[in-house]
């Protein structure tokens, strides 16, 4: 069986609650985020880089100059924990009063 970009994309997202955790805390980043900064280092750049990785021309230079094996490790450039857990303390800290109490 022929590898491709995004067969490598489902060998190593498992489950797929992590990648279902990711998107949804990049849109509700999107809508969200205020600072320009920051949407662009926590929403916009990860966009580009899973478009990057899934082009089937990228997947197929990876494998010509270097190894299929490789591949999958540029998944990791991805700031997944880090998207969900700055979207997880920016939606606590939007709810103010009793059910901030009440997670906490």
């Amino acid at each position: 069986m022929q590898d491709t970009a995004f067969s490598v994309w489902q060998n190593i997202s498992g489950s797929g609650m992590l990648l279902a955790l990711y998107v949804c805390a990049m849109i509700v980043l999107f809508y969200t985020e205020k600072e320009t900064y920051k949407r662009i280092l926590l929403v916009y750049l990860p966009l580009f880089w899973i478009g990057v990785l899934l082009l089937p021309v990228t997947y197929n230079v990876v494998a010509e100059v270097m190894d299929v094996e490789v591949y999958y490790r540029f998944f990791w450039m991805l700031p997944v924990t880090l998207v969900i857990a700055y979207t997880a303390v920016q939606v606590y800290h939007m709810y103010q009063g009793k059910y901030r109490t009440l997670v906490a």
